[in-house]
C-alpha cells in the first residue's frame, strides 16, 4: 500500500534541514541542507519538489525553549507554517524539536566527527530524527504496542 512521503523541516534563517519518508511512511531519510535568503525560498523548494517527490504532508521543527515555552523563533516558524500551507496546499504539522539538535550533535560524537564546518550535516540529521520521531508516534511500532498491553 503506497501512500505519499511526508516531507521534514528544520527551519532555519539561512541552513533548513530537510528529511523525507520512503512512500510507505516508516524510515525517514536526509535530504541535502538547503541554503537560503528568505523563507520564501523554502516555499519555492516545496513547490517545485511537491509532485515529484510525491509529499502529502510536512512536519516543521517548532523550537520551544526547555520549559515549553514558545519564543521569538518559535513565533516565526508558526508564521511561516501557516504561509507554507496556504501557498503549497500540504498539510503542516509542527513538532516540538527541542532534542533534536542535541541528538544530532551527539550522533556526531558518538561517529568522533569535529562539528567544526559541519553545521549543514547537522541540520539534515536533526530533520531526520525530527521526521522519524514524528513518523514512530503516528506509526507505533508492533514492539511497543505489545509492550504496552
Amino acid at each position: 500500500m503506497e501512500m505519499g512521503r511526508i516531507l521534514a523541516i528544520d527551519y532555519g534563517r539561512r541552513r533548513v534541514g530537510l528529511a523525507i519518508s520512503d512512500p510507505m511512511q516508516i524510515i525517514a531519510q536526509g535530504l541535502p541542507t538547503l541554503l537560503i535568503n528568505s523563507p520564501r525560498d523554502i516555499i519555492k523548494w516545496v513547490l517545485d519538489q511537491r509532485d515529484a517527490r510525491e509529499i502529502e504532508r510536512i512536519v516543521l521543527g517548532l523550537p520551544r525553549s526547555l520549559s515549553g515555552g514558545i519564543g521569538p523563533m518559535g513565533e516565526e516558524v508558526t508564521e511561516f507554517s501557516r504561509a507554507l500551507e496556504k501557498r503549497v496546499r500540504i498539510p503542516v504539522t509542527l513538532m516540538d524539536e527541542r532534542m533534536t539538535s542535541r541528538q544530532a550533535h551527539a550522533t556526531f560524537a558518538e561517529a568522533g566527527k569535529k562539528l567544526k564546518g559541519r553545521k549543514e550535516a547537522i541540520d539534515k540529521i536533526s530533520a531526520t530524527i525530527l521526521l522519524q520521531q514524528y513518523l514512530e508516534s503516528v506509526n507505533p511500532s508492533p514492539d511497543a504496542a505489545d509492550l504496552a498491553e
